[in-house]
């Protein structure tokens, strides 16, 4: 009998601790399979380094009331991509450049929020042709005041960079009424400009005029000139600039 109690208790002991293994695997392969639910990203990685654990970082973006004008480069979604710090790319992300605050917006349609991406994480981005272009944006560390990481949309990249910082202002205007019936005495209004980035990393302003571009070069501006009208080059156009830069580089510039 006293056997018999034994071999009922070590058995009974038995199957409570296969219950429990069951149990604990179950439980294991439930977090499991929730963590991988959580981390896996939303649209897939492109490049050889395949961060699969890595989501965009950022926050939640909420919009300022803009009465007239806008706070965007682009006021539609836009799909494009964005390349990170790391090397990993996002492709087919619904986007907008927001030129207030000089931030990159993602709209996540999964979930439907709009989030402003961390720029520490952002290294560049591109919007999907459009009927003339594929503009791209370099995030790049500006030397002036106030100095600091930018969005820059390149023009022409080699030994010499032309670029425009795309910046939204709110300027003073003419009292009006918004679309809501309030008195408003401003607009926000993108203005775009044209820098030079030299080797070292320096930016000069430049304006769409050939007088401008010569003061950046004040030791070849003879040279410089002459080589313009060569070219019929006037400096008038993004595409005149690209060119002119272009030159200047061969000429003077080249390694």
């Amino acid at each position: 009998m006293e056997y018999s109690n034994k071999y009922r208790n070590s058995t009974r002991q038995s199957i409570q601790k296969v219950v429990m293994t069951l149990g604990a695997v179950l439980v294991l392969s439930l977090v499991a399979l929730a963590q991988e639910k959580e981390f896996v990203p939303e649209i897939e990685l492109t490049t050889a380094s395949n961060t699969t654990n890595y989501k965009l970082p950022g926050k939640q973006f909420y919009p300022t009331y803009v009465p007239r004008g806008s706070e965007f480069y682009n006021d539609e979604w836009t799909t494009g991509s964005v390349i990170l710090e790391n090397g990993d790319v996002y492709k087919n992300l619904y986007l907008k450049y927001n030129t207030l605050h000089d931030e990159l917006i993602y709209l996540n349609q999964n979930t439907n929020t709009i989030i402003s991406i961390d720029k520490d994480a952002v290294s560049e981005f591109v919007f999907d042709k459009t009927i003339k272009s594929s503009p791209r944006f370099k995030k790049m560390f500006f030397d002036r005041l106030p100095k600091g990481d930018r969005y820059f949309e390149m023009l022409y990249e080699g030994r010499l960079q032309l670029v425009i910082h795309n910046r939204t202002l709110e300027e003073k205007t003419s009292a009006y009424k918004d679309r809501n019936g309030y008195l408003q005495v401003s607009d926000f209004v993108l203005r775009r400009h044209h820098y030079v980035c030299f080797p070292d990393g320096d930016f000069e302003k430049v304006k769409l005029r050939r007088r401008s571009l010569l003061t950046l070069f004040p030791e070849k501006k003879k040279e410089i000139r002459k080589l313009l009208r060569q070219n019929k080059n006037s400096f008038r156009t993004n595409d005149d600039a690209v060119q002119a830069i272009r030159l200047i580089e061969e000429n003077y510039y080249s390694e």
